[in-house]
């Protein structure tokens, strides 16, 4: 089998750090992966707290840990054309994304990728679920939904270098899953895996009072490109 390169941007796709539990949890359900076959990276513009690179440490050896520099949320998206050149330098031919704070069932990467290697789809999605903070499961499958469908691709590598997800960088800082489910669509071959299942972790704040505490925040960054935050969820 060929080997997976998952990527979990910290620090970047949003303001603040991430919960370092959370994150933890992520990591390990990469690491009980029913097949090795995958490589897994951190990438941060070292916007985390030092808990939070503490538990990074703790993964050496297994997890490899890319740090850019410092950037803003809203501003064009340098840093992710820096995380793709890092993949280019592993050997592997399937790409996913995992968020800090989402979980993969031990069989995602295992079947979805068996069924690229076996097939002429360019991506491979699975059951979506949601989870509360307590990992309790809280919804029906969820992936018949394009944003649930974008936090459980598998791609082929090469498709994706072929998309123009690449070339859109100026977008991905503000609206990274609905520029994903574009491309997917676009490169026009995907199929479900129904024996993969990804846990999608809910949230108890809204984003109505994440705006709020974010303000200052949004206020500075929306000076400098137009954004807003109520655009980028709008925009999903």
């Amino acid at each position: 089998m060929n080997k997976t390169h998952i990527v979990i941007p910290i620090g970047v796709g949003a303001p603040g750090t991430p919960h370092p539990e959370y994150l933890r949890d992520s990591i390990e359900s990469v690491l009980n992966q029913s097949s090795p076959d995958w490589i897994l990276t951190v990438a941060s513009d070292s916007n985390v707290s030092d808990e939070v690179k503490n538990l990074l440490s703790e993964y050496e050896g297994k997890v490899n840990v890319k740090w850019f520099e410092p950037f803003s949320f809203f501003r064009k998206g340098s840093i992710w054309k820096k995380i793709w050149d890092s993949w280019e330098d592993e050997d592997s031919k399937y790409v996913a994304f995992l968020h800090y704070d989402d979980i993969w069932h031990q069989d995602k990467l295992r079947d979805q990728v068996k069924l690229l290697e076996t097939t002429d789809f360019k991506v491979a999605t699975c059951k979506v679920f949601q989870i509360d903070s307590t990992k309790n499961v809280i919804s029906q499958d969820l992936s018949s939904g394009y944003y649930a469908i974008c936090h459980a691709m598998v791609w082929k590598k090469d498709c994706l270098k072929s998309t123009n997800l690449l070339k859109r960088y100026d977008e991905w800082a503000a609206y990274f899953e609905k520029v994903l489910i574009e491309e997917m669509l676009n490169a026009g071959s995907y199929t479900r895996c129904d024996s993969a299942i990804f846990y999608h972790r809910s949230h108890d704040k809204s984003i109505t009072s994440t705006m709020h505490e974010n303000a200052d925040y949004v206020k500075e960054q929306t000076t400098q490109t137009g954004y807003t935050l109520r655009d980028m969820y709008n925009k999903l």
